[in-house]
């Protein structure tokens, strides 16, 4: 009796904060209050939710036999009252469900439960033909199963184990476990779990489930289907809830189902609650929510895997979301993109690889693609890259973008490996993208903390050449070694005639950006960020565009960019020199300022053109006054005659002596060069 007091001052309580009549009729107005109410027979677990016109909702827990619901209704007025939810396995029924308020409280309105469920089954034998388990008893599962036939699992079905206990699905086995919808779910769950099918293991609440109480459902073999299934408390010893497995991948479809508070092991490199590392080519993982997990999911570079997957339980309960413990998307890594491949989640970063095992790579293969979604983020640990032999496209829509970054940054992707302020991303956290093949494409892409042991966050690599477009993308705090020539943020040394380098910006990084002699460069890069931090522009240490010395000029090329100089070569392998072609030519636009290390040269062959723009200089790399401290030394250096040697162009045929000519540029803008008189 007490406990139907206290019910009944709980449900006036609620229906006091701000509430009506859950028919929007005149309240009491003063007058006598009716209540509705009755009783409940039959129900056992919790979960049974009564609503009055579909409204206000009444949860009715066990061992309470009465309710009441709907204050302040005036004599006379009509209510309404409905079955919502049954607690799983049960049937409710309810009489007196409708009609009007006679000057007296109505309480004998009843709702009678009664449960489908005739028992519990203990599956101890190995399935090795054809079988289906339903949902009028639980399955319990002592220890563990082989499957090597079909086991169907029909809608509202609820496998529950016990400490340890786990299924393997072997060859010749699967199980197709489609529960419908969500109100029909199949449940695979702790014994100690009395939310789901009740207090199977009859203790009350002397335990409680938790994650880890029991391993999962292991698939060894191709073809299994889960759909509006439910996973709860598994992950036992660093295990899977489900794991597809096998050194030679299968494939499964796992759609619209839930996995939470799976995970005994508290780090990022743990077995996730869904573990597709092996998923091949035909696996299907969509529309799934994870949430209080320690790590969510774990996939394969050969599937696609789109943006229908939540990583919180933010729709189900807004204000008590429970994210995964280490939020992201794992990729298995070494091995490579076999097949074209698509990555568009975007709720929680890809993390590329784990600390442990050295497998913080992967390869793209000639004939293969990954092209990235918009706001997709990917995370690397140290040492991380990626080698693309086929094409990388990271193409994000304006307004949106795509990145690359440290598993360290927490201003992109959230905190994802859970350590708080206690680490801090820097350049060099991670290595880079090394393109080996022609077509990849990055716009509206952003690479911060790469260049881990003098390598670039994005790098053109190959003896011949290739040719990428990088547009309205961002370089920041890139590069772990800190000289002028250390490899800069964006190496495109390699680059062909088709390269595009367009509307990108560059910030905090040692060396910013190296392009090769085949291809334009206009005026549009950025190197600074002035325009998002205007009292924080950051620009690069050693700003400056670097050419990479030897070779020539081998068609009609035009460089524009004024904002840093161009620097020809490097001190280190004595390529600071270039030829230009006799049937090719460079054009410089105004203001362009070329700086030259010791020994730098331009040299023409017979019909090669140099066309010098208003305003332009060549000078040393230690001269400061044309477009700042390149070289980075804060003046320890100073400007001599002498610093390069000059322009030259054979006097009468190729192979001939070599001297400065005024036609290739104006005498006034040589700056200490060997083979001028010129003073500044």
């Amino acid at each position: 009796m007490k406990r139907y007091i206290v019910l009944v001052i709980v449900v006036l309580l609620l229906a006091g904060c701000g509430s009506k009549s859950s028919l929007g009729i005149p309240t009491g107005g003063g007058g006598t209050v009716y209540t509705v109410g009755g009783t409940v027979s039959g129900l056992t677990g919790t979960g049974l939710v009564i609503q009055d016109n579909g409204t206000d909702d009444l949860v009715v827990a066990a061992n309470v036999n009465s309710f009441v619901f709907a204050t302040a209704l005036s004599n006379g007025a009509a209510y309404a009252a409905t079955v919502k939810t049954p607690p799983a396995g049960q049937t409710c029924t309810i009489t007196n469900s409708s009609g009007t308020v006679a000057g007296a409280n109505v309480t004998n309105v009843a709702v009678a439960c009664t449960t489908s469920i005739t028992g519990v089954v203990h599956e101890t034998s190995n399935i090795s033909s054809p079988t289906t388990w339903t949902s009028d008893k639980i399955h319990i599962i002592d220890s563990s199963i082989s499957v090597s036939s079909a086991l169907t699992i029909n809608p509202g079905t609820i496998i529950k184990f016990k400490s340890g206990g786990y299924i393997n699905v072997s060859t010749g086995g699967t199980i197709i476990a489609d529960g419908g919808t969500i109100a029909t779910s199949i449940i695979f769950t702790s014994i100690k779990d009395d939310i789901h099918g009740g207090d199977t293991n009859l203790d009350a609440a002397l335990t409680l489930p938790a994650a880890g109480d029991w391993h999962g459902v292991k698939l060894s073999a191709s073809g299994s289907k889960f759909n509006y299934c439910e996973f709860y408390y598994g992950g036992c010893s660093n295990t899977a809830a489900l794991e597809i497995y096998s050194s030679n991948g299968q494939s499964a479809t796992i759609t619209n189902s839930i996995f939470a508070h799976n995970g005994d092991t508290d780090k990022i490199n743990a077995v996730p609650a869904l573990d597709a590392g092996s998923g091949s080519a035909g696996t299907v993982i969509t529309g799934n929510t994870f949430y209080d997990n320690k790590v969510p999911l774990r996939i394969s570079k050969n599937f696609s895997i789109d943006d229908t997957n939540s990583f919180d339980n933010v729709v189900s309960a807004p204000t008590n979301s429970q994210p995964n413990k280490y939020n992201g998307i794992i990729v298995y890594g070494c091995g490579s993109v076999t097949s074209n491949i698509n990555w568009s989640a975007a709720k929680a970063p890809f993390v590329i690889g784990n600390p442990i095992d050295a497998c913080n790579y992967f390869n793209i293969d000639a004939s293969a693609s990954l092209t990235l979604g918009d706001n997709v983020v990917l995370k690397f640990f140290s040492g991380g890259n990626i080698t693309v032999n086929g094409t990388l496209t990271a193409d994000a829509a304006s307004g949106n973008k795509i990145v690359f970054t440290s598993i360290k940054d927490d201003a992109h992707g959230g905190d994802t490996n859970k350590d708080g302020s206690a680490t801090a991303a820097a350049a060099g956290d991670w290595q880079g993208i090394t393109l080996r093949a022609n077509g990849s494409k990055f716009n509206h892409s952003e690479f911060y903390y790469g260049g881990n042991s003098n390598t670039s966050p994005l790098k053109f690599y190959g003896s011949n050449g290739q040719s990428a477009t990088i547009t309205n993308s961002t370089f920041a705090h890139n590069s772990d070694t800190d000289k002028i020539s250390a490899a800069p943020a964006l190496d495109a040394g390699g680059g062909l005639a088709t390269t595009v380098i367009t509307g990108n910006t560059f910030y905090d990084n040692k060396v910013p950006l190296r392009i090769s002699k085949t291809f334009s460069m206009d005026d549009s890069n950025s190197f600074d960020n002035v325009v998002s931090a205007p009292t924080n522009s950051q620009p690069n240490k050693y700003n400056g565009i670097i050419v990479y010395g030897c070779g020539s000029v081998t068609s009609a090329i035009n460089w524009s960019a004024k904002k840093v100089p161009f620097v020809i070569g490097d001190p280190i392998d004595a390529c600071n020199y270039f030829n230009i072609d006799g049937s090719a030519s460079l054009t410089l636009g105004d203001n362009v300022v070329l700086k030259f290390f010791s020994g730098g040269i331009i040299t023409l062959s017979a019909g090669g053109i140099l066309t010098q723009g208003a305003g332009d200089w060549f000078t040393s790399i230690n001269d400061d006054s044309h477009l700042g401290d390149t070289n980075g030394n804060n003046a320890i250096t100073t400007s001599a005659k002498g610093d390069w040697t000059g322009i030259q162009y054979p006097v009468t045929a190729p192979g001939s002596a070599w001297v400065t000519d005024k036609r290739y540029a104006d005498w006034s803008n040589i700056l200490y060069a060997t083979n001028t008189s010129h003073t500044p």
